[in-house]
């Protein structure tokens, strides 16, 4: 709709009936809710006779209205009120026949709201309020004041209401005008205000909690190709209004969102080609009330709205989400569950970018228990700087779900074993002055016997196959598989 300039005009025709010839009416514009999703403010339009002995019968109406363009840039119809059709108490018949219904007809510098009635009587205006009808103004600026006032007849054309008698019409004229419209969409009782946050890459994203103290977040927008790791924003522990993560090409788990209690109107998840992991609390309870949502060109597992609701009713469900702390240079992974139902266990993965992922281990699940249970899983060699952990949950009949990603933070020492493949010499550099002891394992598990000079073991007696060297420094383990040809 284009925008508006100057004035909302109403009008309404009735047929002939007597009214009081010192007829005098009131206008009340009341604020009915606002629309915080839509960013409306909803107004009823109401009119009553200014005192007992002005009473009248409408007929011809015009309301005319003033309002900041650069605030309110359309209006619609909401409901057509009370002056629709119901018949008001009275002596013979007033009530409207071949009602056509309130239409609007937008001109280049005005809004006409229309009512068509094709016969019947009037209706009394009394003292008590009468409501004309409601609409939705749509709000472009929040803060800008949207100036809606009344025009009466000092102020620009008559304003009129056209009551009717046997002889003909007589204007009636206007009295108080009463403003309950917020005079700014900020004053409305939204949630924590309207101010989108875009965050456009990773530095922003880690840069949230300084960037954006407090409860800020109302409309968060996270849309940028190189996005990995949300987890920086489980600060956001605040109802969002509107969620949009969009145009990641590495992100693929909304792990750091689970603290965000609850969506208002909008979320949209869409073109995430690493992105299946979304049944965050907040994304399930939206989607289960059924929430309006735009789910697509994701991975699997998040590839529509179907996908995300199924995730959402998992088998296992989590009491603790998966977490992982340092103790003693090992990482310690706990998480635990309320219930579980058909669980074969929980498949442990690790990764270096939360990208590619390898299975480190396994848990047996409860199969089937409403009580709850607690998992510990010890990682003996985290990555230097951040290792990336998450479960695969696998039911029974082989079905299979992700969990939440935890990250560890270790700054250990590094050591590199060359060459891998390997033939006769291996080579083991860190940045440690002395290396403690080496072991090298079969698959079988069974220990080798090696010699180690210096930083070099001989490996030309080994036979050709797959082997795990450990590397203790300091009474730190450094694990690397190694390929004997």
């Amino acid at each position: 709709m284009k925008k508006i300039s100057t004035l909302l005009m109403t009008m309404f025709a009735l047929s002939t009936i007597n009214f009081a010839q010192n007829g005098r009416y009131d206008v009340w514009l009341e604020q009915n809710d606002c629309d915080c999703c839509n960013e409306q403010i909803i107004a009823d339009i109401h009119i009553r006779a200014s005192s007992p002995d002005s009473t009248f019968r409408i007929g011809d109406q015009s309301y005319l209205f003033s309002f900041n363009p650069d605030v309110i840039d359309s209006v619609r119809i909401v409901d057509e009120g009370e002056i629709s059709g119901f018949l008001v108490p009275g002596n013979g018949n007033l009530g409207f026949s071949l009602y056509a219904g309130h239409t609007l007809t937008v001109s280049s510098n005005e809004i006409t709201y229309n009512v068509d009635f094709q016969g019947g009587d009037g209706l009394l205006i009394e003292t008590q309020w009468v409501q004309v009808g409601t609409i939705a103004f749509n709000i472009t600026d929040f803060n800008a004041p949207l100036g809606v006032n009344w025009l009466m007849q000092s102020d620009a054309s008559p304003t009129i209401i056209n009551g009717v008698t046997d002889n003909g019409a007589v204007v009636v004229s206007e009295g108080m005008y009463i403003n309950d419209v917020p005079n700014t969409f900020g004053d409305c009782a939204c949630f924590l205000g309207y101010g989108a946050v875009y965050l456009s890459n990773q530095s922003e994203v880690n840069n949230f909690a300084t960037d954006y103290p407090g409860p800020s977040a109302v409309n968060l927008i996270i849309d940028g190709a190189s996005i990995v790791d949300l987890t920086p924003l489980s600060v956001i522990d605040y109802h969002v209004n509107r969620l949009t993560i969009s145009n990641s090409n590495v992100l693929n788990s909304l792990a750091g969102l689970e603290n965000i209690p609850s969506i208002g109107c909008r979320l949209v998840i869409t073109d995430n080609p690493q992105l299946s992991i979304c049944n965050i609390p907040a994304v399930c309870s939206y989607l289960e009330n059924g929430g309006e949502a735009t789910i697509s060109n994701n991975a699997g597992g998040c590839n529509n709205e179907t996908e995300a609701i199924q995730d959402c009713f998992l088998p296992v469900e989590m009491s603790t989400p998966l977490q992982a702390r340092l103790q003693n240079q090992t990482a310690i992974l706990t998480w635990r569950t309320e219930t579980e139902t058909n669980n074969t266990g929980f498949e442990i993965q690790k990764s270096r970018d939360g990208i590619q992922w390898e299975r480190i281990g396994w848990q047996a699940g409860q199969g089937s228990t409403y009580t709850p249970h607690a998992y510990t899983y010890i990682d003996e060699n985290p990555f230097s700087n951040t290792s990336y952990y998450r479960l695969k949950q696998v039911d029974f009949d082989g079905n299979s779900a992700y969990s939440n990603i935890a990250t560890l933070e270790y700054n250990r020492p590094t050591v590199n074993i060359f060459p891998n493949p390997v033939k006769d010499k291996l080579y083991i550099n860190t940045d440690e002055q002395t290396i403690d002891n080496v072991l090298i394992f079969d698959t079988m598990g069974r220990q080798i016997n090696a010699q180690l000079t210096g930083n070099i073991i001989d490996v030309s007696s080994l036979a050709e196959g797959l082997y795990t060297i450990k590397v203790i420094i300091n009474d730190e383990y450094f694990y690397e598989k190694i390929v004997v040809e």
